[in-house]
């Protein structure tokens, strides 16, 4: 079993049954058949933030909750290390602003292309 950080972003996709969200689903299952999905409680602060802001009903709520319910959620310290940088690397890849080995951007993040 991987564990695999997760960005609000992504959850965002996929309880909006997003194609976006959908195809984050399709690759966090290519990684493992069963992984362990990871967010920080910082992630679960944005949620709540967002749900508020943007007035969701109940049903996307429970949709979340039922979501988060299988998710391990982590402190945040400043000694998790790989954690930190995990965060950084899927923050910066989430607004397509993460460079691949070559120095090019790389393609495929939860935010739509044309941004």
């Amino acid at each position: 079993m991987k564990n695999i950080v997760i960005d609000t972003c992504v959850l965002i996709h996929i309880v909006r049954e997003t194609i976006t969200g959908k195809n984050c689903l399709d690759a966090l299952q290519k990684f493992d058949e069963a992984p362990n999905i990871i967010v920080s409680v910082v992630t679960k602060a944005e949620l709540q933030s967002f749900i508020l802001q943007n007035n969701w009903g109940k049903q996307k709520v429970e949709r979340l909750n039922k979501i988060l319910s299988d998710i391990t959620c982590i402190d945040i310290v400043n000694s998790d290390k790989l954690l930190l940088n995990s965060y950084t690397e899927v923050d910066a890849f989430s607004k397509r602003k993460l460079e691949g080995k070559k120095g090019h951007l790389l393609s495929g993040s939860a935010r739509k292309m044309g941004k």
